[in-house]
């Protein structure tokens, strides 16, 4: 069985600091960035995935 995995990135976002660590901050609205001005925001990979396994195509898209 042949397996190979394409990482295609497709772009990027804007979310909180607090996104990419979440056992940091404990209050829940860090995460969304609500009371966050987009300059504090970091900027992280949206990332889809192509798997093919015999032939066949699976596309993944995490977000």
């Amino acid at each position: 069985m042949a397996v190979t995995v394409h990482v295609i990135q497709t772009g990027s976002t804007l979310v909180s600091p607090a996104v990419p660590n979440r056992s940091v901050k404990k209050f829940e609205y860090a995460y969304t960035g609500l009371f966050q001005s987009r300059k504090d925001r970091i900027s992280v990979p949206v990332k889809a995935f192509l798997v093919e396994v015999n032939g066949k195509k699976l596309l993944i898209d995490c977000g």
